[in-house]
């Protein structure tokens, strides 16, 4: 019996508890990996969109190789193009933290008692 077995058996009181349970805990455990599968093709999309942003900023720097005629339109899209990065890289680093904290709620569930 799962962890989330017996605290739902427990929590839910009555003859068909050990049922409520199984299934219960099929429902959560489905809704737990269906996200992080989500989820886990996501984070291929996230990782693009910073390696982008990081080359926007390397591109953004040399000014796209064309000569630079106006110094402040030069910084403006120096640092438009480093706030996507860092917003792009926040962006993946939440998603992560996301996706760990799914899997370890999947792990815990799953955990049988001793």
């Amino acid at each position: 019996m799962t962890k989330f077995q017996s605290g739902f058996i427990k929590a839910a009181k009555g003859v068909q508890a050990d049922q409520a349970a199984e299934l219960n805990f099929r429902k959560a455990t489905a809704a737990l990996q269906t996200q992080i599968a989500v989820m886990n093709g996501e984070t291929v999309t996230k990782e693009v969109e910073v390696s982008e942003a990081k080359a926007a900023v390397e591109s953004a720097l040399i000014n796209n190789g064309k000569d630079i005629s106006d110094r402040e339109s030069y910084l403006l899209n120096l640092v438009a193009a480093n706030n996507k990065l860092k917003a792009a890289e926040k962006a993946l680093n939440e998603h992560k933290t996301a996706l760990g904290f799914f899997t370890n709620k999947l792990q815990e569930i799953s955990a049988t008692e001793s």
